[in-house]
């Protein structure tokens, strides 16, 4: 699924900077368009995969990202997308999509590094700048560490996706409940059951 039409392939995202100035060149403001950057393990483009959306929304898929990025071998992703009206604040939309990709990033071993949101006048909104890449990662692993003492993990709603039950936890919190896990990775007392 590497991208041969692609100029950029081979192109280290490296800075925040440097990807919202990339992002200047090859975002469409029009309609809502929704770019992954399929990276390598040094943050070179390797591919990219699009999902075109209208002039407020782009429907995006956990499944059909991870499969790009699982096809290109992408060790690392770069989330970007545009809101037509210049409004860079994140929707309940754009938060939930990231816990989802972040969520199914880990699982494949597939880091998020960023999420970008594109306004107009040079405006743009980093999710890992604003601390909220850093706090989805410790929900996840939250989620993953409760999922190994078999304790209750997300359920699935519609067609959306995950419906975060940690969601009203902040970093922090989540920090403090895993460091009460032993080795093992389930509460003091507690002992994973071999299979």
């Amino acid at each position: 699924v590497k991208e041969v039409d692609f100029p950029y392939t081979g192109t280290k995202l490296n800075s925040e900077k440097f990807v919202y100035e990339f992002l200047k060149n090859v975002m469409e403001f029009d309609v809502e368009l929704f770019i992954t950057f399929l990276c390598d393990s040094q943050n070179r483009v390797i591919g990219i995969y699009k999902a075109v959306g209208t002039t407020n929304a782009a429907a995006v898929f956990a499944r059909e990202v991870m499969k790009h990025a699982l096809l290109s071998g992408a060790t690392a992703l770069i989330l970007a997308h545009n809101h037509p009206s210049g409004n860079t604040s994140p929707s309940q939309d754009d938060k939930a999509i990231t816990r989802e990709l972040i969520l199914a990033a880990s699982v494949m071993g597939i880091k998020i590094l960023d999420h970008i949101i594109m306004g107009d006048d040079g405006m743009h909104y980093s999710f890992a700048s604003q601390g909220l890449i850093q706090k989805y990662e410790a929900e996840t692993d939250g989620m993953k560490a409760r999922a190994r003492c078999g304790e209750p993990v997300p359920t699935w709603t519609s067609n959306r996706g995950f419906t975060f039950r940690s969601a009203h936890l902040n970093a922090q919190d989540e920090i403090e409940e895993l460091e009460n896990f032993d080795d093992a990775g389930c509460d003091d007392g507690d002992e994973m059951e071999d299979e």
